[in-house]
């Protein structure tokens, strides 16, 4: 009797005290079969799990693009500034801070790039955010050093220093903008036109500048520490994203919502 055959004698009689030497063996090679499958499917997966940690993929939601903003090339030489001149920044930071311009992470990406869509999106207003991105003034520099937010969001400055300053938004499309700030005092305002890479600058300490940005929707990310980013919401389809450095300039790729899109900057 073949092996076949005599699995189909023994699923039709479920006790095994019914089996002949016919289905133990045919029990016996299908157990076997099983096991085998198991083995094979067990070792498939962790040989992926294995090349996907190897390769550092991530998984990508279906509503999302991430990616990351890498930089290749020579370090980049950056000016040093001295804070010798206020006493409570000197404590902060005693010998002194670099340029904020290009900031290269360990692991060779850029900090402060801003990523968005640029185009691809339905043409519809997009809900205001109500809470106000602050924007602080410590050690005499401003922190973050680049910010995004949406048409007449608010933005909140503070001084957290001793010194007083003066912050200076110099826009090519908005107002401009301009009020001292004393110790503690918080001051805010709105920008009501998109604008990419507006300077901000404090007239008093003039090596204090950062950048704002304004956008039209809220698809949108500026990249940190590790240099990642990612854009969540997003319908299906293909989209333009746009990624903005204030001194290396800007990129753009097409990418479909679910994928992946890495920007790499020539120093």
């Amino acid at each position: 009797m073949s092996v076949r055959v005599a699995e189909k004698i023994c699923f039709n009689h479920c006790q095994p005290s019914l089996w002949n030497a016919d289905c133990l063996l045919a029990f016996i090679t299908m157990n076997r079969k099983l096991l085998a499958t198991s083995i094979l499917l067990v070792t498939g997966n962790a040989f992926l799990i294995a090349q996907t940690a190897k390769s550092g993929a991530v998984p990508v939601a279906a509503d999302s693009i991430i990616g990351k903003i890498l930089y290749t090339g020579p370090a980049p030489v950056l000016k040093h500034h001295s804070l010798n001149s206020e006493p409570d920044c000197d404590k902060k930071h005693p010998t002194g801070i670099m340029s904020q311009e290009i900031v290269v992470n360990p692991n060779h990406t850029l900090q402060n790039v801003l990523v968005y869509v640029k185009d691809g999106l339905p043409n519809k207003p997009y809900p205001l955010p109500a809470t106000p991105v602050k924007v602080d003034q410590s050690g005499c520099m401003f922190l973050p050093h680049v910010i995004a937010v949406m048409v007449n969001q608010p933005v909140q400055f503070l001084n957290s220093d001793a010194a007083s300053h003066n912050v200076h938004a110099m826009p090519a499309v908005n107002r401009d903008w301009n009020v001292a700030q004393d110790r503690g005092s918080a001051e805010i305002t709105k920008f009501p036109k998109f604008e990419i890479g507006m300077p901000v600058r404090c007239n008093i300490h003039k090596w204090m500048q950062m950048y704002i940005n304004v956008l039209t929707n809220p698809f949108y990310a500026v990249t940190g520490k590790d240099g990642s980013f990612v854009i969540k919401g997003l319908p299906p389809g293909e989209y333009t994203i746009e990624v903005w450095q204030e001194k290396l300039g800007t990129q753009t790729l097409k990418v479909k919502a679910g994928t992946r899109a890495d920007f790499t900057f020539k120093g």
